[in-house]
């Protein structure tokens, strides 16, 4: 007859795979806590009373560092154009001009840029300069690798004071779709 305590340290007394899995993917947001530092926020975005969120703050500081600009992707996990674009980032034209920006994903909710630049759908594409002014054009929807890295590479160019580039057609049939963002401005 096995003990109380074998049983109760047995596998079959672990949390279901699912109750498992939403654990273990929910943990990183704790991270911080016990150190003085606050919870995330709502979207898994750091609190702060402050205009820029500090992980805006930090990819500036980087940025600068490095003379590069900031590229700040805003994705709502549920929004099936924002999943697709995982995979459009990890194509070998994106991943190549990519070296030249600080490239960040930001939850949608409670993300303050959503009002400041009035987004209206995921995927959001913001571009700012090292000193933290943000560059004219503001990227809504979904977008193919070849139009990514133009447009991309039309940032670079123009952030150095080079003639721009031609951005082509976007032919993919989830070409400028996205997700409405739902909560109030």
């Amino acid at each position: 007859m096995e003990s109380d305590l074998v049983r109760f340290l047995s596998w079959k007394f672990l949390p279901p795979r699912p109750l498992l899995a939403a654990f273990l993917v929910l943990l990183p947001c704790c991270q911080g806590a016990g150190r003085g530092e606050r919870a995330p926020g709502p979207g898994g975005l750091p609190r702060s009373g402050a205009q820029t969120p500090p992980l805006l703050a930090r990819a500036l500081e980087k940025a600068r560092k490095e003379g590069k600009l900031v590229l700040v992707e805003i994705y709502d996990p549920s929004c099936k154009y924002c999943r697709a674009m995982e995979e459009v980032f990890f194509q070998p034209a994106v991943r190549k001009v990519l070296g030249d920006f600080v490239w960040i994903k930001m939850g949608v909710r409670g993300n303050p840029l959503v009002r400041r630049f009035k987004l209206e759908m995921t995927p959001a594409f913001l571009v700012f300069r090292p000193d933290g002014k943000p560059m004219e054009d503001i990227l809504e929807g979904f977008r193919s690798a070849p139009v990514l890295a133009a447009e991309l590479e039309d940032f670079r160019r123009l952030f150095h004071g080079e003639e721009e580039v031609e951005i082509p057609m976007d032919r993919h049939p989830m070409a400028g779709h996205g997700c409405r963002i739902k909560e109030k401005r």
